[in-house]
This record gives structure tokens, C-alpha cells and sequence, in this order.
């Protein structure tokens, strides 16, 4: 992830066993490689690079990539700097687009004598404390980052799926809930279906843009507070 607070979290093989992630690919990039090897993930390439890493064994060959391999990864490199003309416009296409798709599905929960402020800071050490990856967004992170209303009702999230989410939530003692509900999950299906995000204090928020995406989504006050937080922090 582009915070570098990427954490993996995969299930047991078979007999309870650690799995193993390996990338097979016929270039492999020495900061790539060096990525992956920080997050633990094995690698092989053409080259005979080969990296792997688990309980109770550790192998790594690091090898010149072919020559004729060399050149054409040395050719990928941006010669040039792009600047966007645009960007307000971009953003405006992109919320468009977005609201023409469908709504992502949500889970509704209540957590018992939590007021929002209280929920969110919680939410952030339990989570913590299971490794799992997740963002704040709509109305409590755009609180965060431009104040607007006077009380958030709700706290809403997306959590990436099978990061031990389940697990948290039901150390945060939430209960299933349609109605009445203070939490709000989104689920993700990959780090990047989007959870880059800043900290703020203790508790990581979904980027301001994306903020801003999700509260368009909304009625009345979101709509508001989206506008808020598009000139406040965003500035397009």
C-alpha cells in the first residue's frame, strides 16, 4: 500500500500450515523485489532470482536479470514529469462516474454504549490489535478532517475481506442490526478497493478524495458536507 502499513493477513493451508505467496514472473525489478521481499511475499524469475521465506526455512538467490531483460527494464523509466491541466475536472468525472454505479453492499451493526467519537477510537485499537486493514470514511472521517456538523451518528468503514475483520468486530461487541445502527461496513476486496489512507490521531481515514466520493453518495447533510470538505481540504 502506498502508506506502507500493509499487512498480510492470508488463511491456513492445509493441516493448519502457513502458506506460502510466491510472484513468478520473467522480470522482477530490484525495488520490486525488495518490496516484496519486506512483506515476505517469495519471488522467481527468469533471471534465477529465487526468495523464500517461511517458519523453519529462508532461501534467497539474488541474480542479474538477462541482459536483453536489463535494457528493457532500464527503458521503462518515466523520462518525463505529467502535470494534470485539470484536476477539478477529473474529480468531477469521477464522481459521475461513481454515481452511476452501483451502491456496494453494507453490514450494519450497533455497538452498545458507544457514542461516535468514543466507537471510532475504539474501533481503530481493535483493529490494530488484529492486524486488520480498514479506513474510515464518509461522515466521521470527513469530521476529522474539515469539522462540519455538530454529531455524527454513525461510524462507517471499509474493511478489507478475510483480514480478521470478523474476529474484531465481535471483540467490539456490535451485533447485527438494520435499524438503529452506529456502525457501518464496507467490505473491500482488495488493499487497494480503497484503502489507502492517512492516520489522524489514532485511527486511519480514507483519503479526503475518497471521502469526498463516498459522502456524494449520500443525501441531504453528506452532499453538504462533501462540498465542505472539497474546499476546505481537497481544493479543486
Amino acid at each position: 500500500m502506498a502508506d506502507q502499513r500493509h499487512r498480510r493477513s492470508t488463511p491456513p493451508g492445509e493441516g493448519g500450515g502457513e502458506p506460502l505467496a510466491i510472484l513468478v514472473a520473467k522480470s522482477i525489478s530490484p525495488g520490486a523485489k525488495e518490496l516484496l521481499r519486506a512483506e515476505r511475499v517469495g519471488y522467481y524469475d527468469s533471471g534465477g532470482s529465487l526468495y523464500l521465506s517461511a517458519r523453519g526455512g529462508y532461501i534467497y538467490f539474488d541474480r542479474p536479470p538477462p541482459r536483453s531483460l536489463s535494457r528493457s527494464m532500464r527503458s521503462l523509466c518515466p523520462s518525463k514529469r505529467r502535470h494534470l491541466r485539470e484536476p477539478s475536472a477529473l474529480l468531477d468525472a469521477w464522481a459521475t462516474q461513481l454515481g452511476a454505479m452501483r451502491p456496494p453492499a453494507l453490514r450494519r451493526y450497533f455497538v452498545p454504549a458507544m457514542k461516535p467519537d468514543c466507537l471510532m477510537e475504539r474501533l481503530g485499537q481493535v483493529f490494530e490489535a488484529h492486524s486488520v486493514e480498514y479506513a474510515v470514511s464518509f461522515e466521521g472521517a470527513a469530521q476529522r478532517y474539515a469539522p462540519f456538523l455538530t454529531v455524527v451518528s454513525q461510524v462507517r468503514c471499509r474493511l478489507l475481506a478475510g483480514s480478521g475483520g470478523d474476529a474484531a468486530i465481535v471483540e467490539l461487541g456490535a451485533r447485527v442490526e438494520s435499524e438503529g445502527a452506529n456502525l457501518t461496513v464496507i467490505e473491500a476486496k482488495s488493499a487497494g478497493d480503497p484503502l489507502v489512507s492517512e492516520r489522524v490521531g489514532r485511527v486511519w481515514l480514507a483519503s479526503p478524495v475518497q471521502v469526498y466520493l463516498d459522502l456524494l453518495r449520500g443525501d441531504g447533510p453528506a452532499k453538504e458536507m462533501a462540498e465542505h470538505l472539497r474546499r476546505q481540504r481537497i481544493a479543486l
